[in-house]
């Protein structure tokens, strides 16, 4: 067997400089940016929560422009819907109140077959196709204990222009 030895020795430089050599080159170059952590994604929805619009089987209840809202609130019953006028402007506070039942009761446009069907936004020039109700420096909805299956479609909230509102709706 036998043995070959190379010295890396390149015209007489020793080797330990051609080491040092190549640290000193390295710390010259640009460093190379560090691995970075992979975002961390949100999890994705664990429940399908059906919004389909099934329409209402009872009652109409119109409120025209200027009409007392917290009046159709109160006396609709699930199932009935409540129609506010396109255009027109309803100064709140509304209190949803608590109702039994587990049907809807829908609160809409009357408008509402003009809008953009469900899944599509509506654009600004659809404004006058929807109802607007104003907050008056409190929300312009808010609920009662036990107030619960209220839909509200094709409608407008807004603060009362001038006024600083924290929750257009409270619920």
């Amino acid at each position: 067997m036998r043995i070959v030895m190379r010295s890396y020795h390149s015209h007489g430089v020793p080797g330990f400089m051609w080491i040092a050599a190549a640290a000193a080159i390295s710390a010259l170059l640009p460093a190379r940016p560090a691995a970075q952590a992979q975002p961390v994604l949100p999890a994705q929805p664990h429940v399908f929560l059906d919004t389909t619009y099934t329409p209402p089987t009872g009652q109409i209840i119109a409120v025209p422009a200027g009409g007392d809202v917290q009046a159709a609130l109160n006396s609709a019953n699930p199932g009935d819907t409540i129609t506010l006028a396109a255009g027109a402007t309803y100064a709140g506070p509304f209190t949803l109140p608590a109702k039994s039942g587990s049907g809807w009761i829908y609160v809409e446009s009357s408008a509402l077959s003009s809008l953009p069907a469900p899944g599509n936004r509506a654009s600004p020039t659809q404004a006058g196709l929807m109802p607007k109700v104003l907050a008056p420096g409190s929300p312009a909805i808010q609920t009662i204990s036990g107030a619960h299956h209220f839909r509200f479609v094709g409608i407008e909230f807004a603060p009362t222009p001038g006024t600083f509102v924290e929750n257009v709706v409270k619920i």
